[in-house]
């Protein structure tokens, strides 16, 4: 807002798309600039900041193994891991993107 009077408040949003994995690293970066050049003194107060997040169409995707018995078939345990291989702690349900491959190699 150009020119505001004393005691004035305003309340500002910014929206931007980010990627899944942009958003579960946390790398994530906002700016805020403000204008402090005036004849006169005045003071700014830039406070009570947060950010949602909401993906849309899209879950993380990420990365199950499991160790089986190769006796008994048994799933003795299983590992998360994002697609680039860090570990990864899912929340939620988790479900699956496509039917696997479980033929015989």
């Amino acid at each position: 807002m150009r020119f505001a009077p004393v005691g004035h408040v305003e309340t500002l949003t910014v929206s931007a798309s980010v990627t899944a994995a942009d958003l579960a690293s946390g790398d994530l970066y906002v700016a805020l600039y403000l204008e402090t050049f005036h004849v006169t003194s005045k003071s700014w107060t830039a406070d009570q900041f947060s950010i949602t997040a909401q993906l849309n169409g899209c879950a993380v995707q990420f990365q199950r193994t499991f160790v089986i018995d190769c006796n008994t078939g048994t799933v003795l345990c299983h590992s998360d891991t994002t697609l680039d291989g860090r570990p990864y702690t899912p929340t939620g349900q988790v479900g699956q993107c496509s039917t696997p491959n479980n033929s015989s190699v």
